[in-house]
């Protein structure tokens, strides 16, 4: 974050560092794209982990493994 807010400041001293800011935000929408496109699959498209069904008294109905 601090990179992040200097850089801001950094931009006003040398224009050309504008891309390398222009980058990094990229960069930085492709990571939370990537992470939130993993947790979405793994929340609703891929099965509990054995471990999970096996226990007893658990939160997962039985028939989500079969």
């Amino acid at each position: 974050m601090v990179l992040d807010v200097s850089s801001w400041y950094f931009i006003k001293l040398f224009h050309p560092f504008a891309w390398l800011e222009i980058g990094a935000g990229a960069m930085m929408a492709a990571c939370f794209a990537f992470m939130w496109v993993t947790t979405m699959y793994q929340m609703w498209f891929h099965n509990p982990p054995e471990a999970i069904l096996e226990r007893l008294g658990g939160d997962v109905p039985a028939s989500v493994g079969e």
